[in-house]
């Protein structure tokens, strides 16, 4: 069975788009990237990320609405406080650095 997603996701595609998040925390060695892809190889043993993007673009292939579908994705890594893009081969290049704008506040 595969998850939740195989549950009522039409109605979401056809609205005006749709934003998700699938997280995975633990310590080191606790299955995260396990259960995240699985055995890419083997059907059965498939992860959470390949089962997900296989239900989407098997719906877009599917779908006779005359609609664009536009899809971005990224996978992160969260290790001591510092991001790094997965996607990105060069570690050095994959750091990425986030900053908040600095609000001050005005009294009248």
């Amino acid at each position: 069975r595969d998850f939740c997603l195989s549950r009522g996701l039409g109605d979401v595609y056809k609205r005006q788009g749709y934003n998700g998040t699938i997280f995975s925390y633990g310590q080191t060695g606790s299955g995260k990237t396990h259960t995240m892809l699985g055995d890419l190889l083997s059907e059965s043993l498939r992860g959470i990320i390949p089962r997900a993007t296989r239900h989407i673009f098997d719906y877009i292939l599917k779908c006779d609405l005359e609609v664009d579908f536009v899809i971005n994705c990224s996978m992160l890594e969260i290790y001591k406080e510092t991001l790094y893009d997965l996607f990105c081969s060069d570690k050095q290049l994959s750091l990425i650095h986030i900053s908040e704008p600095t609000r001050q506040a005005e009294i009248s």
